[in-house]
């Protein structure tokens, strides 16, 4: 990789819409699906100066949705 080039991955989850938003949030951990200006301004970020010791990574953005993907964790939540 040459000097100066990032890499990033923004890993999105759900997206809130109007239609779907109440029944799909109920299920997500912090109860609200993310925007996609909230999406594009992970982009905005990570293409800033701000994040330039930032590479490598990716950043999910799901409201915790991704912390349910393992069995322990869901029967962790529905017994919450």
């Amino acid at each position: 990789m040459r000097a100066g080039t990032a890499v990033y991955c923004a890993a999105k989850g759900a997206l809130r819409n109007l239609t779907q938003a109440p029944a799909l949030e109920a299920n997500v951990p912090l109860r609200r699906a993310a925007t996609p200006a909230e999406v594009a301004d992970l982009g905005l970020y990570l293409a800033s100066n701000k994040a330039a010791c930032i590479t490598g990574a990716t950043i999910t953005i799901d409201g915790a949705l991704s912390l349910l993907l393992s069995q322990d964790a869901w029967i962790r939540h529905e017994r919450a």
